[in-house]
């Protein structure tokens, strides 16, 4: 009886080892090999989100103020009078201010380089959204693998504490090695809650993205597709952190023209007419303001000071341009090499130490602490290349943001 219990024992143990060991490998080796990227959830979570609507509004806003500073700084003014005394008079008159110091040229550039600021926030704003999309369907997609893992560690740790049991009741397994794996049970069980409220907290984020809740969340290609397409630097001109800088310093250009514009009078040239009892009447007028109490030297003063500043920042922005061009691109590579290693030797020696470790419990030559550890191990190992994709996609949306490519990038996969 008990042999026919140690045989059952061991039939159980190697079915469960056999489809730990296969379905995991098989599944992960298989996962996103066909998955096309979701172009589309991307391209409609965009449009649905409340900040880039409010972007898109900013951007609106800021066209209609470039076109108000590119109108006429001065309308026309109409005039009418009317005296009774000994002889009624009575006039009309129109006037008119000389744009002289060119403020409407001044402003036009004001307004020019306010849209183009306003055009790189909205740009900077559309990529990193997608980002924050992107990336979390990547935590989510890593989170649910290592969910399935656990899942995976707990059952057979179920299973093998079982097995132990039924062994240390025919006095096979010592009581301090059944203890161990009811450790190892409770510490996947462990594992298991913990992951699954990271699951859960991917799927809020997700959610609070999308609008809504839901739970057929798209899934991901096992790696990022088109890397050759976009994998070169960008010229800087195209990255809108330095479009804004650059913005920033027409802004303080434009802001001078205006301040240097209010310091030179703009004359008003008036015409009347009318009548005094029976005589016609006829004037002209001038008007010049005369800048004496003010004169608007201190505006000047400070947008040279400002101007000063923006070309620090623009300096500024540079360098961390360059910084993040260069890290990102190389982490990224470095990501993809060591996914392509892990795959190349990483899965296929997981499975050739779970099918040793599977033939050496079967054949009592280990016992259970070590089947133990160095099953942890190979769970360990297979949790790491999970992560090690993840940060694949990561570091690649990392350079795509740094690199101003995301959106095109995400365009391209349709």
């Amino acid at each position: 009886m008990y042999r026919t219990a140690i045989f059952a024992a061991r039939i159980a143990l190697r079915a469960i080892l056999f489809m730990a060991i296969a379905w995991p490998l098989a599944a992960m080796a298989n996962e996103g090999t066909f998955q096309a990227f979701p172009t589309n959830f991307v391209l409609d979570v965009l449009e649905r989100h409340p900040e880039f609507s409010a972007a898109t509004s900013d951007l609106e806003a800021a066209r209609a103020e470039a076109r108000g500073l590119s109108r006429p700084i001065y309308n026309p003014e109409l005039s009418a009078g009317f005296e009774q005394a000994g002889d009624d008079t009575v006039e009309i008159g129109i006037s008119q201010t000389i744009d002289w110091s060119g403020q409407r040229s001044a402003r036009t550039a004001l307004g020019n380089a306010n849209l183009a600021a306003a055009q790189s926030f909205f740009e900077m704003n559309q990529r990193q959204l997608t980002a924050e999309i992107v990336t979390a369907l990547v935590d989510f997609e890593t989170q649910r693998d290592l969910q399935s893992l656990a899942r995976q560690r707990q059952d057979l740790t179920s299973e093998f504490l079982s097995v132990a049991q039924q062994r240390q009741n025919i006095g096979d397994v010592s009581p301090s090695a059944l203890l161990s794996a009811r450790l190892a049970h409770a510490e996947a069980s462990a594992d298991l809650s913990l992951i699954e409220a990271d699951l859960s907290r991917a799927q809020e984020t997700l959610a609070v993205l999308w609008g809504e809740a839901r739970t057929d969340w798209p899934s991901l290609p096992r790696t990022p597709d088109g890397i050759e397409m976009f994998s070169q630097p960008p010229s800087h001109e195209t990255l809108p952190e330095l479009r804004l800088a650059r913005a920033q310093v027409d802004i303080t250009e434009a802001q001078i023209r205006v301040a240097r514009a209010d310091r030179r009078p703009d004359p008003t040239i008036g015409v009347r007419g009318g009548t005094e009892g029976d005589s016609d009447l006829l004037g002209i007028e001038i008007s010049v303001p005369l800048h004496i109490r003010n004169t608007y030297s201190a505006e000047v003063d400070a947008a040279t000071a400002i101007r000063a500043s923006a070309d620090q920042s623009y300096s500024i922005a540079l360098r961390r341009a360059n910084a993040s061009l260069t890290n990102t691109n190389a982490r990224s590579r470095a990501a993809r090499i060591s996914w392509q290693a892990w795959n190349e030797s990483g899965a296929a020696s997981l499975e050739d130490q779970r099918n040793l470790l599977a033939r050496l419990w079967a054949a009592r030559e280990i016992g259970v602490v070590e089947y133990i550890v160095q099953l942890d191990q190979t769970f360990d190992a297979q949790e790491a290349g999970i992560n090690l994709r993840a940060q694949t996609w990561l570091s690649w949306v990392e350079w795509l943001v740094s690199s101003n490519q995301i959106s095109e990038w995400v365009e391209s996969q349709q």
